[in-house]
């Protein structure tokens, strides 16, 4: 059975929550935004919307339709299960499946007319298969490892079995992929090997007789600074979710975050010197402090890594953590006595005023990347989505 993502929550439990004041909001006219930038970074080149994880935590069953409404040509899914939810919600478009089925698998990926993950010839055959006996034609992508070393046939081995597969009965082939190894290090003399050698499997195919329409390598990293990897098709993740691949991204591809993380502030207290705050005493007063305790913590996603050093946004002004982050807490330190009070809105990355905690500077602390700092957002914390 296909269940709901995990922000489809039990009665009641989503909105309890949601009082709490945790919650993610989802800006959909920034997300608008990242869909066209691309389309005219990349035109004429396809793009395939990679929601995976939920979409990289930002909700796949909020950010489908809209990516679908914006003209995206199709998306990327690593399992079956969000390959249906999908076309649960009505949407037609192309939806690739990147994990290899298993065989009980198979029959309700041709029933829900997706395309799949070919990585041997053995899987082809079971899906030739599983077509022919629903007399149905099934789209397939032949996923080719040029050095990334963890799915898919060798380079060298590609146009032979590709051009035998391509022959079988119910089997439609209409994309050739790989992925780069170094994807935030696009300049790396690796991913210029990789790009060789995809092309030269690619021409060999199709030196064959063989038209494969969709051919992509390029994920977001490859889209801000190689524009030769572009092919037919591009795959954009984090890109449309308003981050950069690389570590120090050109100005011409000018992305809006999507995500930011909020919370409300709980309790307001004075401590005094001598005083602690929180597990392990890590933080000490040395002078009478306002302390705000701010209902987040680990069990939410936001990370331990962050204790004594991450800045939040309350009212516009940034302040900083104090002490141990808990599993349900943070705590505060107020600055220069600005106003706080209970129910204030506290911003744990995004924007509030003109001051902005961004998912980078968080990255550096954590020593992580946005995509895991993202997708760490842990999936009982509400979507909301904002902006249209």
């Amino acid at each position: 059975m296909i269940t709901q993502p995990h922000t489809i929550m039990p009665a009641g439990l989503a909105d309890t929550r949601l009082l709490s004041g945790t919650r993610v909001e989802i800006d959909l006219a920034a997300l608008r935004h990242n869909v066209q930038i691309v389309h005219d970074h990349v035109k004429p080149a396809n793009i395939m919307a990679m929601i995976k994880a939920n979409a990289y935590g930002h909700g796949l069953d909020i950010v489908a339709s809209v990516l679908a409404e914006a003209g995206i040509d199709a998306f990327g899914v690593a399992h079956l299960a969000e390959a249906l939810l999908i076309r649960g919600m009505g949407i037609r478009r192309p939806v690739l499946v990147l994990w290899p089925l298993f065989p009980d698998e198979m029959p309700l990926a041709v029933q829900a007319d997706l395309d799949v993950t070919v990585v041997d010839e053995a899987i082809a055959r079971q899906l030739s298969e599983a077509a022919q006996a629903q007399g149905k034609t099934l789209r397939v992508h032949f996923k080719i490892d040029t050095g990334m070393g963890r799915l898919g046939m060798d380079y060298r081995q590609a146009p032979d079995i590709i051009e035998r597969c391509s022959a079988l009965p119910g089997l439609e082939s209409v994309g050739v992929y790989s992925h780069f190894a170094m994807v935030g290090r696009p300049e790396h003399e690796f991913t210029r090997v990789q790009l060789a050698q995809f092309k030269e499997a690619v021409e060999d195919v199709q030196s064959r007789g063989i038209d494969i329409p969709w051919r992509h390598i390029a994920s977001t990293g490859a889209v801000e600074a190689i524009p030769d990897s572009w092919f037919s098709m591009v795959r954009l993740g984090i890109g449309l979710f308003g981050h950069h691949a690389m570590a120090h991204p050109g100005d011409d591809f000018p992305v809006k975050p999507v995500m930011s993380f909020h919370s409300r502030v709980r309790q307001v207290r004075q401590l005094q010197p001598g005083d602690s705050v929180s597990y392990g005493r890590t933080y000490r007063v040395t002078k009478p402090t306002t302390i705000a305790a701010v209902s987040v913590g680990y069990s939410d996603g936001y990370r331990r890594a962050f204790s004594n050093k991450a800045p939040v946004l309350i009212n516009g002004v940034r302040h900083r953590i104090a002490g141990t982050v808990c599993m349900d807490w943070i705590m505060v330190e107020i600055q220069d006595d600005a106003p706080v009070a209970v129910g204030d809105d506290v911003v744990l990355f995004g924007s509030q005023g003109d001051e902005t905690v961004t998912v980078t500077e968080l990255c550096q602390m954590a020593k992580t990347i946005p995509y895991d700092l993202l997708c760490g957002v842990r999936d009982t914390v509400p979507r909301i989505a904002v902006n249209g």
